[in-house]
């Protein structure tokens, strides 16, 4: 069940993914030049508050370093690409692995 649930996700996330580059290419054939949305524009178009939620949330924590270069630079990835690695990773885990040969005498 759990691996149902993990592919599910990834397959949303891989589609996501998609709509997300066609977006971009669309937006890069309008203005002539390679646009790309970041993840954090993206997280702020769906939901400003809870990416201010989970800044507030990283810098309460005592670790202000982890927000700045760290998770701001994961931010700064394209949305596309990181939708779509993403989505490869629990369709990754959900993949159940093959099992080895036996040889029956």
């Amino acid at each position: 069940m759990l691996r149902f649930l993990a592919r599910t996700i990834g397959y949303w996330l891989m589609a996501g993914g998609v709509v997300l580059a066609v977006i971009d290419g669309t937006r890069s054939l309008a203005a002539s030049a390679l646009v790309f949305t970041d993840l954090a524009a993206a997280w702020a178009a769906l939901s400003a508050a809870s990416l201010k939620a989970a800044e507030s949330t990283v810098v309460g924590l005592g670790v202000p370093w982890l927000w700045d270069p760290a998770l701001l630079t994961a931010l700064r990835l394209p949305a596309a690409v990181a939708l779509f690695v993403l989505g490869i990773g629990f369709v990754a885990i959900g993949t159940r692995s093959p099992r080895p040969f036996e040889i029956v005498s």
